[in-house]
Parts: structure tokens; sequence; C-alpha cells
């Protein structure tokens, strides 16, 4: 899978968690402890190499293991 696919999976991987638990992204960067514009950033492709720690911060805060963030 070549990094602009996998951006577009990670990207609509977190934005279908958030809206199931009713988050946008200011607020999950606010619950994970992570700047909203960062969030905006992962969900817009605009960060195609987000740090993995941060992908598991924001899988932290939604809930869900770090895998299921990349899952096709």
């Amino acid at each position: 899978m070549e990094r602009d696919e996998l951006s577009m999976v990670v990207a609509g991987n977190i934005k279908a968690l958030m809206e199931a638990r009713g988050l946008d992204a200011a607020k999950l960067g606010r619950a994970a402890g992570l700047n909203p514009t960062g969030i905006y950033d992962i969900l817009s492709g605009k960060s195609q190499s987000p740090k993995i720690a941060t992908i598991a911060k924001i899988a932290k805060t939604l809930g869900v293991p770090v895998s299921s963030i990349f899952e096709t």
C-alpha cells in the first residue's frame, strides 16, 4: 500500500471513529493531549507521516487498538 493510500485509510478510520463517538477534531485533540491542528492535518491528508506515538494517543483516546486505525 502506498503512503497516499495509507494516509487515506488512516484518515477515514479516524473520522469514522470520531463520528461514532460524537467527537470533532478539536475535542479529540484536547482529549488526546494533542494540538487540534495536528488532528486536522491527519484528517485532511496534509500530514502523511504522523508519528506512531501520535496515532497511539488518538487510538487510546478513541478506545481502540492502534491496529484498527490502519485496517482497510
